[in-house]
């Protein structure tokens, strides 16, 4: 069980235990640091300490409330290739190709919902601490006829941690 900040309804950090399940075996540092060379962007740490250790697990509890009134489900990390794995490190740049240019540039997929949406990295707009903030892609909202990705992007918070936190 993970334990990190939960945020109260002042935007305080308090402690929150989130339970990671299935998790895959662990990528090595060097399949890590591959990825981001493809990705052209290092994750924040908070992100690789946890995919590092609960890689393509699905949280509980796993509704996160920021960013929609309605909610949404973090259903698993995308997994970062381990050991034996196909896709040899390249899972997240598989999406990112498979979604053909719908993602907005820049935006950088690393966990998915169960209906095929993704929380993703957005480094178009990086936080205060350097840290890509969180935004969440939904194929639902897209327009194919305006030509405009972010059509189908809600900004959800300024950090992975935070997302995190917020899971009830």
């Amino acid at each position: 069980m993970l334990e990190l900040g939960k945020i109260d309804g002042e935007g305080a950090i308090m402690k929150n235990s989130v339970e990671w399940l299935f998790p895959k075996p662990s990528p090595t540092d060097s399949t890590v640091d591959h990825l981001e060379a493809l990705v052209g962007y290092k994750f924040p740490q908070s992100y690789k300490d946890v995919a590092c250790n609960y890689n393509g697990a699905y949280p509980k509890p796993s509704e996160c409330l920021l960013g929609r009134p309605q909610g949404m489900s973090f259903n698993n990390l995308i997994a970062i290739s381990f050991p034996g794995d196909e896709f040899n490190g390249e899972r997240i740049c598989e999406i990112i190709k498979g979604l053909g240019g719908r993602l907005p540039k820049n935006v950088v997929p690393f966990a998915a919902d169960p209906a095929g949406n993704y929380f993703c990295f957005d480094f178009n707009r990086l936080s205060g601490n350097s840290e890509p903030s969180i935004v969440f892609w939904d194929h639902e909202d897209e327009d194919p006829e305006q030509h405009d990705p972010w059509m189908a992007v809600t900004f959800i918070c300024d950090s992975f941690e935070r997302l995190i936190a917020s899971l009830k």
